[in-house]
């Protein structure tokens, strides 16, 4: 049980008022955070509402075969990996006659022709929350995205890069999520231990990678529900209510 369900346990909606509730919870998460020396994001489902851009780039695939997924299935059997391994998934769960590398390359073209034209709105508060943080601590990225995914969806968003010492796509590495390695090397690029890294994740894949790297993880409601992310620290509904608060204490 996380330290989030340790409080939930124990919260009783009759005998503790739900506004006091949450603003415990807030001050619970601020806390968590503000121990911390460095806060990093990850991308899709967080940063940014790409999953159905990415849905509809994996289905760009599979309709050539008469396939197709929901995006259920995708939250279920797919999401929080990274393309290589969610291909190489698709090509065994509906025998696609096609190899991995190639898979691969068709999705990522899929992808950049459909993200490019698409109007991509930044998640609620995440301006607010990137530079309340900076101002704190230095940030970070750990995504399971390309980099070129990464660099076109902070271009897409208006975000300069610089805001962030280190940038780091799960590709550059052996083992993607929930293997620990790239928020790992994202506290390396940074300069500060793990153990001392606060995450904002929203799948139980980017939960265990960060938890597995020994950091505090935020999960947030934005792809799934609360009581599917129990894994996590603490869990919010968005940053901007998050942000509101934590400028006002």
């Amino acid at each position: 049980m996380g330290a989030i369900g340790f409080f939930l346990f124990f919260y009783n909606p009759q005998k503790f008022p739900r506004r006091l509730a949450a603003g415990f919870l807030i001050i619970f998460v601020y806390t968590l955070i503000m121990r911390c020396k460095a806060f990093i994001f990850d991308l899709d489902g967080v940063m940014l509402d790409s999953e159905p851009f990415q849905l509809a780039a994996f289905n760009t695939l599979l309709e050539e075969f008469g396939h197709c997924i929901t995006m259920d299935t995708f939250k279920s059997h797919y999401m929080g990996s990274r393309d290589t391994e969610i291909c190489e998934k698709l090509i065994h769960d509906f025998l696609l006659p096609i190899s991995p590398q190639e898979s691969i390359i068709k999705k990522r073209k899929a992808y950049v022709d459909i993200f490019s034209r698409a109007s991509v709105v930044p998640a609620e508060g995440l301006f607010e929350a990137i530079y309340f943080l900076a101002d704190k601590m230095p940030l970070g990225i750990a995504s399971s995205s390309s980099l070129e995914e990464i660099e076109l969806a902070l271009k897409k968003l208006s975000i300069p890069s610089s805001m962030f010492t280190a940038i780091v796509s799960a590709h550059q590495l052996e083992h993607g999520k929930p293997a620990p390695d790239v928020y790992l090397k994202a506290a390396e690029n940074i300069g500060v231990q793990s153990t001392l890294c606060a995450v904002l994740e929203d799948t139980n894949t980017g939960i265990a990678s960060a938890k597995s790297a020994g950091m505090v993880c935020i999960a947030i409601t934005t792809t799934h529900t609360a009581s599917a992310l129990q894994g996590a620290d603490a869990i919010i509904e968005s940053m901007n209510e998050l942000v509101t608060t934590l400028e006002r204490i």
